[in-house]
Parts: C-alpha cells; structure tokens; sequence
C-alpha cells in the first residue's frame, strides 16, 4: 500500500482509491488472490494445491492447461462455483469498485442533490 501510495497509483481519501490500474493488476491483485485462498480454505477444501488454485483465481479460464485440467478434475461443483466467482471478484469486481472516487462515481445522490439539480434545470436519470 506505501508503495502505491509514493506512486500515486493509490489514494487514500476520502477511501481507498485506485488510480492506477497496471498497479493494481502487478501488486495488488497477487495478494488479493493469496488472502481469497486463505479465506476460501478456511471454509472448505479447494481440492487443488495452492500454486494452482492461485493461478486460476488470477487467470481463470486463461490459466495454462495443466492447471485446469487439475482444477476441473479434483474441484467439486461447489469448490468452482467458489473459485470462479473469486476469480470475478479478484479480476472485475474489486478494481472497479476500488476506482470509484466518490458518491457521484457511484451514481449516488441524495434527495436534495436530485432538487438542486433539476432546479437548475439538470437532466438527473430516475434511477441516481
């Protein structure tokens, strides 16, 4: 986190911010996939090594061919539905929302936001 904070590829208000993807993808994920490990083992077995369980939640289907032929033949139905939703997290669903800076980013805005806006004669979609 330092690191990417002398960087500049993190802030840390008014959250945890990233700003620069490439460093999320090389520093940031690797650990994230590590700490995904240590959680899912906790609640059962993964049914792969963790050398090969890291690969897939890092690369999914992308993952080089021993490694997915080991996960899909020792990984029970529910070890992949956890690794794959992981894999989602780690690669899509994390990075996006740790790159969101604030409310606006989010499509949040209070009641009163919304009045001032439409005030001001600012198109605000129902759905904010």
């Amino acid at each position: 986190m330092k690191e990417g904070f002398r960087q500049h590829a993190l802030q840390s208000e008014p959250h945890l911010i990233i700003l620069n993807r490439t460093f999320y993808m090389r520093k940031m994920r690797p650990l994230l996939a590590k700490w995904v490990l240590l959680f899912l083992s906790s609640r059962s077995s993964v049914g792969v090594v963790d050398s090969f369980a890291i690969e897939y939640l890092l690369d999914g289907r992308r993952s080089s061919r021993n490694v997915l032929s080991k996960v899909r033949r020792h990984c029970s139905d529910t070890s992949m539905k956890m690794l794959n939703l992981a894999n989602a997290w780690i690669n899509v669903f994390a990075p996006h929302c740790l790159s969101m800076i604030n409310r606006v980013s989010y499509g949040l805005l209070s009641r009163e936001q919304i009045a001032t806006f439409v005030a001001d004669g600012v198109a605000v979609a129902k759905n904010r």
